[in-house]
């Protein structure tokens, strides 16, 4: 019988999370999920002292942040000249099912 270590489920979900981020068409959420899949390769790459991946998945998730931040400011105050209402965030994060 295959047994595996719990931390290599996170690895191999982490790996996941990477690879489903990667076919969204919502950047938005490209980048969403593409920080939990990061954050999971953090606790992987500090439970297996590999520092360098989570040094560099840590640095992903900044870079996420910084940018989900500045979509969600530019969003904000974005009029939208046919309908005259205000865009907000969760408008960009669920784009693609209104």
């Amino acid at each position: 019988m295959i047994s595996f270590d719990p931390i290599e489920w996170i690895g191999y979900s982490a790996s996941l999370f990477i690879v489903i981020s990667l076919t969204m068409t919502s950047i938005v959420k490209l980048r969403i999920i593409n920080s939990i899949g990061c954050f999971l390769f953090v606790v992987y790459g500090l439970y297996v002292k590999a520092y360098p991946v989570a040094i560099s998945n840590a640095l992903i998730i900044i870079i996420n942040i910084y940018n989900l931040y500045n979509i969600y400011k530019l969003s904000y105050f974005h009029i939208d000249q046919k309908h005259k209402k205000y865009y907000i965030f969760y408008y960009y994060l669920f784009q693609e099912w209104i």
